[in-house]
């Protein structure tokens, strides 16, 4: 771009610019014109036409620019809105697999059950049924499924269904039988197995949903590709034009480094740059689930590598801690009426020391998963011993995604320029959950602890 302006920005920043500046007659890709451009500057000034040039803005102002720049695609917006572009900072793409049920569609435990008989009737006995997305808030007999509902429907296929977050899934008495899972099985580490009154397991499972899904055979990258491709792409049709992927890993390179050739279908920072080159979908920062540290020492690049479409994120969304939906959060309270329980942790103090002080040593953010006050003060304890030492390189910027409360006196005892950062999240979501430690202070936000040391 020969005559282009020193002052080009992103399409997401939106400048404005005066139309004088421009060269009669410039060659642009797209012009809107007749419209309301939002410019989001420090007066939120509107315009009415906006100029395009290899995905970022060249020019805003008047209508009059339709005349000044040449495009091959002109839009008259007939009044309509221009805004900039949304960006979800926290996701994770999904695909549904061809063993799936749409449980986001049903409204009621029946409802389920009767997606469950057509899809067995599909599959044929024996074959396992899968989906995710359910919430017990949202149906209408709001409870959890349990392992007694889909007996009723399914009593030939092994069944587990991932509640809505992640952070449990639930099995029929087939998929207990070939997890192992009996009355006397005890909690796996990290996780909790429910019961009946009785005694017997229920189906759910919390925390561990892998003690069911690493029995259902393995869907195929080909097989998954073009669901990841449609629900990427159907984030633009919602203006959602950046994304931050919270599902990602390097699992598929460099292979005979510590990379697979077949990591199965995840989603890795290879596939989504393949995705990106072939179609149109939004722009990824990708969290990195964390390798181990030989791992992630024979990689050669970390936060920050890739291009304006695909680029390297934090490590993360690894879980200190579970989540009060389960809920296993990790709490410095017991939870109301549940004397001596207070959620399950995922690391000793040395085990997260060593990944946060790893990653910072080889330039990597951090992007830990972490809900329970009791988690958020380990989580913030490591970032703190990381940060004061000579590992984490100048700039390195650390953050805990969490929607608890985060205890200010212990970021400022922290040091280091650590604060909370806080988004707008659905209260209703969390507080709905009986269940909370009675010494719990829910914010209904997602929290970031943050430094820019």
């Amino acid at each position: 771009m020969n005559s282009s302006p020193s002052w080009l920005v992103a399409l997401a920043v939106a400048a404005v610019v005066a139309t004088s500046q421009a060269s009669a007659a410039e060659k642009a890709d797209l012009i809107l014109y007749n419209g309301k451009v939002l410019t989001v500057d420090k007066s939120f000034s509107i315009k009415s036409a906006i100029v395009v040039k290899d995905g970022k803005i060249l020019a805003v102002g008047g209508d009059d620019l339709a005349n000044t720049y040449t495009a091959p695609k002109k839009v008259d917006l007939k009044g309509r809105t221009v805004v900039p572009g949304f960006m979800d900072t926290h996701v994770h793409p999904q695909a549904l697999s061809h063993r799936d049920i749409d449980v986001t569609k049903a409204k009621s435990i029946v409802e389920i059950q009767q997606q469950l008989r057509a899809k067995a009737k599909e599959l044929g006995p024996n074959e396992w049924i899968t989906g995710s997305g359910w919430d017990e808030a949202l149906l209408t007999e709001k409870r959890n499924i349990t392992s007694k509902d889909l007996d009723v429907a399914t009593p030939n296929n092994p069944v587990t269904l991932t509640r809505a977050g992640g952070h449990s899934s639930v099995g029929n008495s087939l998929a207990l039988k070939a997890a192992g899972i009996t009355r006397t099985t005890e909690d796996p580490k990290s996780g909790l197995i429910e019961h009946y009154a009785d005694g017997e397991p229920n189906g759910i499972i919390r925390e561990r949903s892998d003690l069911y899904r690493k029995l259902v055979p393995r869907d195929t990258w080909a097989q998954m590709k073009p669901g990841y491709e449609k629900k990427l792409n159907h984030f633009l049709s919602l203006g959602l034009t950046s994304i931050e992927s919270a599902t990602g890993s390097i699992d598929d390179e460099p292979v005979g480094q510590g990379g697979i050739a077949d990591p199965g279908a995840n989603l890795t920072f290879r596939r989504f740059q393949e995705m990106a080159a072939e179609i149109d979908i939004p722009r990824i920062t990708m969290y990195t689930s964390y390798p181990g540290a030989e791992r992630l020492k024979q990689y050669a690049h970390h936060s920050g590598y890739g291009d304006i479409k695909v680029r390297l994120g934090p490590i993360g969304e690894n879980a200190v801690d579970g989540g009060f939906t389960g809920p296993t959060a990790w709490t410095l309270a017991d939870y109301k009426g549940q004397p001596g329980f207070r959620g399950k942790g995922r690391y000793t103090d040395a085990e997260l020391q060593d990944m946060v002080d790893t990653a910072a040593s080889l330039g990597w953010q951090m992007g830990l998963h972490c809900i329970g006050d009791a988690a958020i003060q380990q989580t913030i304890n490591a970032y703190s011993k990381a940060l004061a030492s000579e590992l984490a390189p100048a700039g390195i910027r650390v953050n805990c995604v969490s929607p608890g409360a985060v205890d200010t006196d212990l970021l400022r005892q922290a040091g280091h320029g650590l604060r909370a950062g806080v988004t707008a999240e659905q209260v209703g979501d969390f507080l709905a959950w009986l269940c909370l430690p009675e010494a719990a202070i829910l914010t209904g936000a997602n929290v970031e602890i943050m430094s820019n040391a």
